[in-house]
């Protein structure tokens, strides 16, 4: 009798054990292609370590000799890698901005056995800005950061800890980690999880050994109105609502949010959605890194044979 509980405990955290390993220790996949699958000719296999000793590797293509070394650090999402943001990459490529991909920790070919959900990825970020900025093809006051997932989370934390951030783009960033586990989960495992929320928070924050309830960008980005913020949300992501937009939004003040019709989490970074707001990321970087430049008659097509995710 005084057993029963804990046999039908047992289940509920095998169940929070098994969901918190998947988000801390997602499983690494690799960039099948390389930047020259969509032109981009130059470019160079770089590696960095983190303030907390993490080597992190990745590409950097540099800026064309005309765009005054401005360039853009590109942050993926959880379970993801370098080349998920390579669309876009090749977009930045093409207006002779530099690029730096890169993989996160415990993600793709960097070091590191735990991700931590963006509470430990604002190292990563800061890391991969220095890198950066102390390159003799770059102009350290032009480096804008640009992140989708828990790489918008961590370019919004970071950009908040140092002032190297001339602009920001975050994509689908959740506006805090713990409120934002149950649709998650959900969403990728069809899971009904509102009472395993806690345990799994509970369990993520042992391996990860910070407190997701630290992890808000909500509150990161209140600090940041003096650094330009745009916003960019799918209106059909399930992973993390459109409603998160909408809260940093609010906190930034001056930020703009562009609401993605029928994009969802991953698809807000595929070739047809980037196509629909690509003219206005461009424009908004123009503006904080290049200003005074002129746009191009006709902005570049993203190829149509370009995959979503590469």
């Amino acid at each position: 009798m005084f057993l029963s509980p804990l046999l039908l405990a047992a289940p509920l955290l095998l169940t929070a054990h098994v969901q918190a390993d998947r988000l801390v220790r997602p499983r690494r996949t690799r960039a099948v292609h390389t930047p020259d699958h969509l032109g981009v000719t130059s470019w160079e296999d770089v590696a960095f370590t983190t303030a907390d000793g993490v080597t992190l590797r990745g590409w950097f293509v540099p800026p064309a000799p005309g765009a005054d070394g401005a360039s853009v650090v590109c942050v993926h999402g959880t379970g993801g890698h370098r080349g998920h943001l390579l669309l876009h990459a090749a977009a930045l490529h093409r207006e002779g901005y530099g690029v730096l991909l890169f993989d996160l920790r415990a993600h793709g070919e960097s070091g590191g056995r735990v991700s931590g959900l963006g509470l430990h990825e604002l190292h990563d970020v800061l890391a991969a800005l220095d890198h950066v900025r102390a390159r003799p093809d770059v102009d350290p006051g032009r480096v804008a950061l640009l992140g989708h997932s828990m790489g918008g989370a961590a370019v919004l934390r970071a950009a908040a800890r140092t002032p190297h951030a001339r602009a920001v783009v975050s994509i689908a960033s959740a506006a805090g980690l713990a409120e934002n586990v149950v649709s998650g989960v959900r969403a990728f495992t069809r899971l009904p999880v509102p009472a395993l929320a806690p345990l799994i928070v509970w369990v993520a924050e042992r391996r990860t050994r910070g407190r997701m309830r630290d992890m808000r960008p909500v509150k990161d980005v209140a600090r940041l109105r003096d650094q330009p913020l745009l916003l960019i949300h799918g209106d059909a992501d399930r992973v993390v609502g459109v409603e998160n937009g909408r809260r940093l939004r609010d906190a930034h003040g001056s930020a703009r949010l562009l609401e993605i019709p029928g994009a969802g989490h991953l698809g807000v970074i595929g070739p047809r959605h980037l196509t629909r707001y690509r003219a206005e990321l461009l424009g908004f970087l123009r503006e904080h890194l290049r200003p005074g430049t002129a746009p191009p008659p006709t902005p570049g097509k993203a190829p149509d044979h370009a995959p979503a995710h590469v």
